[in-house]
């Protein structure tokens, strides 16, 4: 709802009778669990390295 409809944090709390810090914190770990699943899947397949060499 956020991310793909641009509600806000309250719309989605009231929506789905949420309290806000709630919504905020289930969004912030999706997001977080999201973006680790993507960097696993683009590491499996050589998109990327396992660790940045400087």
């Amino acid at each position: 709802l956020c991310d793909i409809d641009n509600f806000s944090y309250k719309d989605i709390a009231s929506f789905l009778s949420l309290p806000l810090g709630t919504v905020m914190s289930r969004l912030f770990r999706g997001r977080r669990l999201l973006q680790k699943q993507l960097w696993e899947y683009a590491r499996k397949r050589g998109l990327v390295k396992d660790e940045i060499q400087h």
